[in-house]
């Protein structure tokens, strides 16, 4: 990464967060740090913080954990808190770079909460995902149902089902095929919340 301004220009690892998007993320927060601590913002000191930078639930990889019981061995679980357009498209870009690099099936379990524009988080996903699991999220009662968001995915043109909870669209995105696959479990904070108690972590 080449960080590059009218009196400097440094070349810099990627940083750890996945998401081209956390590429001006980074450079944004280079800028700053240039702006607040001006020579003590070392080039070792912006590496350290690009390649140890840890922001859970942001398009995170989940560690082995509870949850990889419920899938088939080989897939790997991702989990993302957003639940806005701005975010979602975000998220709908990092996946399509990941498909693209590794191609294989892609499920997305999904949960939101009612104050949110369901359909407009989903839509970007067109095309990016085989099939939706929808989700309620324990403990919320302004939370969508699993049939409500089941329906606008639907609407959208995907192929979803209803579910009872995580572990439930696990297993019923493991029984989907025989392949190993990327999990998407996406649409709250909420929901990223109950996610990482699930898992352990």
């Amino acid at each position: 990464m080449i960080f590059q301004t009218a009196a400097q220009q440094i070349e810099l690892p990627l940083p750890r967060l996945h998401g081209r998007h956390q590429i001006d993320n980074a450079g944004a927060a280079i800028a700053t740090a240039n702006i607040m601590f001006g020579s003590e913002s070392t080039n070792e000191a912006l590496e350290r913080g690009l390649t140890q930078a840890v922001w859970p639930a942001r398009l995170e990889r989940l560690p082995p954990g509870a949850l990889y019981n419920y899938v088939r061995e080989g897939s790997e679980i991702w989990l993302d808190g957003g639940h806005n357009p701005g975010g979602a498209q975000a998220i709908a870009r990092a996946l399509a770079e990941m498909r693209q690099q590794q191609p294989g099936p892609v499920h997305l379990i999904w949960g939101m909460m009612e104050t949110k524009d369901a359909q407009a988080v989903i839509a970007p996903f067109k095309g990016l995902v085989d099939r939706i699991y929808t989700v309620p999220i324990p403990g919320e009662p302004n939370a969508f149902s699993a049939s409500s968001l089941m329906k606008i995915a639907a609407n959208e043109g995907f192929k979803a089902a209803m579910t009872s909870g995580v572990r439930h669209a696990l297993l019923q995105s493991r029984t989907a095929s025989s392949r190993p696959k990327r999990v998407l479990i996406c649409g709250s904070l909420y929901l990223a919340g109950h996610v990482l108690k699930l898992h352990g972590g």
